[in-house]
């Protein structure tokens, strides 16, 4: 990568394609608006899927409590969504969730 003058060489990765940048603000996460809007656009989608069976898995305790069948169902539900997605983020070299939120808290990010 060459050198530009006055800029600083991220210490992580874009979380979409992997590839450090020079950062235009000292708490830039993604290197292109485009990646961005890639990442939080399938994020939107993921959360979409994930919330009904994400709420039910929670509300029953994954299945031991309350309607206890679609607890359970929920839960093994909502694991084959996090492995599909887990798989679909490693095979196109996209950082893992647990890494784009660790990241995010060092950047001092705000949480929920």
């Amino acid at each position: 990568m060459a050198e530009e003058p006055n800029r600083r060489l991220s210490t992580h990765g874009c979380p979409e394609c992997g590839q450090r940048f020079f950062l235009a603000h000292p708490r830039q996460i993604f290197c292109k608006p485009i990646h961005k809007k890639a990442w939080e656009t399938r994020a939107r989608i993921r959360g979409l899927q994930f919330m009904p069976f994400g709420i039910a898995q929670r509300a029953t305790r994954n299945g031991t409590r309350g309607d206890k069948e679609t607890g359970k169902q929920a839960n093994i539900d909502a694991d084959m969504l996090i492995a599909r997605w887990r798989e679909e983020d490693a095979a196109a070299g996209r950082m893992s969730a647990v890494a784009f939120l660790k990241l995010r808290y060092l950047l001092g990010y705000e949480r929920p």
